[in-house]
């Protein structure tokens, strides 16, 4: 179910306010009758909570696939862990990133601090885009993990380092702070969320009940988004639930 966030009726701060509140519980009705975990905490943001279960809490050898259009993510893809970007329908793997970034997983961070995010307010370096920086640090395309320093020491043993080279050391504080921002791999949250998350994680998954499902789909309408509802069921579910 897509919340409605382009409505062409005009509503008030308020009107708008209680919308939004009616569609999340409808949300929670249809979710909580899937054989999925929710998880819901306050004052954390649910790509940290998803990177932690990727980076953390997944069982070793344990395949991982996160679901988002957020780029972010692109910095946690290794063997074991790949993206799936709805917008762009496209799975990323190690080898998909360095395709179409030319940049390794491993180091993807080390572009977005630099590059920056628009999307959040972000601002990154001024003068230095992929391009650039690909051209400046051809060591992130390397599988082995750099870091701000390791790229600064990159630069001093260059015998005649680049324009772009003198504005990433220019700009080093943008780039750290940018990096604490925008890196998953060590989410910052108490030892008490972590442990309410991993309890969570780690809950038997809840029964499918297919026909409070179905009630709530009609109730709402979702159902007519579908072209075979028990076909979807079936297909997406039909692993971890009997049908």
């Amino acid at each position: 179910m897509r919340l409605n966030r382009a409505a062409t009726v005009e509503m008030n701060p308020e009107e708008e306010s209680a919308s939004m509140r009616r569609q999340m519980h409808s949300l929670g009705e249809l979710l909580s009758c899937l054989p999925v975990t929710i998880m819901i905490y306050d004052g954390i943001e649910a790509d940290d909570v998803m990177a932690y279960i990727a980076t953390t809490l997944r069982k070793e050898n344990e395949k991982v696939i996160l679901m988002s259009s957020d780029k972010d993510f692109l910095q946690l893809v290794n063997k074991d862990v790949s993206v799936y970007s709805p917008s762009k329908k496209k799975i990323y793997n190690i080898d998909e990133v360095v395709e179409e970034f030319g940049i390794h997983p491993h180091n993807f961070i080390n572009f977005r601090m630099v590059d920056g995010d628009k999307s959040d307010n972000v601002g990154g370096v001024n003068g230095l885009g992929l391009k650039t920086i690909l051209k400046s640090f051809p060591i992130l395309t390397e599988a082995e993990v750099h870091s701000t320093e390791s790229m600064v020491d990159y630069i001093k043993s260059l015998p005649k380092p680049t324009k772009a080279h003198g504005l990433f050391l220019d700009n080093l504080e943008i780039c750290e702070r940018n990096r604490r921002l925008m890196q998953l791999s060590e989410p910052e949250f108490s030892g008490n969320l972590r442990m309410k998350i991993m309890d969570r994680y780690n809950e038997p998954t809840v029964k499918f009940d297919k026909q409070s499902f179905l009630r709530y789909g009609l109730k709402d309408k979702v159902i007519d988004g579908f072209k075979d509802i028990n076909d979807w069921l079936k297909s997406t579910f039909s692993h971890i639930s009997k049908f």
